[in-house]
């Protein structure tokens, strides 16, 4: 009976001391440096050749086709895509064609997708503030760095209605 007050008198300590911590506000430039960091050290690790392009997003062209042309917000892009974890771990396949918004994709395809033009495969490894920042989203945990390797099959050029 004793050791039964003790456990609870031991629970409700416990769960005192955890509501007295104060949540941790999320600093994106804090989270994007340890982003940069872990994405250097899993590229040197594997010895993938990529470009940072100062924004914290790392690239690698696949298949580089000639062709140019700019991404707008109402365009249609056509697409297949893997999306990894660091670890390896599939989070996201798109194996058969489809069209995604080009303006409801994360700001890490958005800025990767203009490094090449339709046609052309791009590899992305994306820093959670340029993802799903601290957010869990489906199978991808918070403040999880992604490694895309995506297809840009198509772009359509949708026309707006102007009033």
């Amino acid at each position: 009976m004793l050791k039964n007050a003790f456990l609870a008198m031991c629970m409700v300590l416990m769960l005192a001391l955890v509501s007295c911590e104060k949540p941790v506000a999320y600093d994106k430039t804090v989270q994007l440096k340890l982003d940069v960091d872990s994405i250097e050290r899993f590229v040197k690790a594997n010895g993938i050749a990529v470009t940072n392009d100062g924004t914290g997003l790392f690239s690698q062209i696949l298949t580089k086709v000639d062709g140019t042309g700019t991404l707008e917000g109402t365009d249609m892009l056509t697409v297949t895509y893997t999306g990894r974890l660091l670890n390896g771990v599939v989070v996201e396949r798109l194996a058969t064609p489809d069209s995604l918004l080009y303006s409801s994709v994360t700001e890490g395809w958005r800025n990767g997708l203009k490094k090449i033009p339709m046609g052309g495969r791009i590899r992305l490894i994306i820093p959670s503030t340029m993802a799903y920042t601290n957010k869990t989203v489906g199978l991808i945990p918070a403040n999880s760095n992604l490694d895309y390797t995506i297809d840009l099959i198509k772009i359509t050029k949708l026309k707006t209605v102007k009033n």
